[in-house]
Parts: structure tokens; C-alpha cells; sequence
């Protein structure tokens, strides 16, 4: 769903970052160093990474296999390819 980019300041203040997925619609700044959570919203790198790979995985219930990078996690790597 998409949200409204006036209301995101707001609910990133009022909630816990563990309570929000990142997801990509492969929208043509994919692939480029533009980051919309952390370049427009103030989001931490660190946190933006956990919001579009961990937090996903532990709400699909798959943190214990995917999600991040570590011993025994299925590699699910993504490299933008340029052309």
C-alpha cells in the first residue's frame, strides 16, 4: 500500500521503526544512490536496511531462514544491473 508522503513524517515519529516494511516497486531510481527513507524522511541507513530486509522477513515468519545476511540465512541477494 502506498502511503501518503505528508503522513510518513508523522507515523515514523508516533511508532516503533520495527513496524515498518520498505518495499520497492522498481521505480526508475532503483539502482541509484537515492534513498527516499533516509534522504527525504531523516530514516538512519541502518535502519532503512532493517526496514526493507529483517522486518519483512520477521513479518512473513521468515527470519529465521532470510532476511539477513549471517551463517545458515538463504542468500537472497539482489544486484541492480545498469545499462
Amino acid at each position: 500500500m502506498h502511503t501518503d508522503p505528508v503522513v510518513l513524517p508523522l507515523a515514523l515519529r508516533r511508532k516503533r521503526h520495527d513496524r515498518f516494511l520498505l518495499v520497492t516497486d522498481a521505480m526508475p531510481s532503483v539502482g541509484t544512490a537515492d534513498s527516499y527513507a533516509v534522504g527525504m524522511l531523516g530514516v538512519r541507513l541502518a535502519e532503512a536496511v532493517r526496514m526493507a530486509s529483517e522486518v519483512p522477513a520477521e513479518f512473513l515468519g521468515l527470519a529465521h531462514e532470510t532476511g539477513r545476511i549471517a551463517a545458515g540465512c538463504r542468500a537472497n541477494l539482489a544486484t541492480p544491473t545498469m545499462t
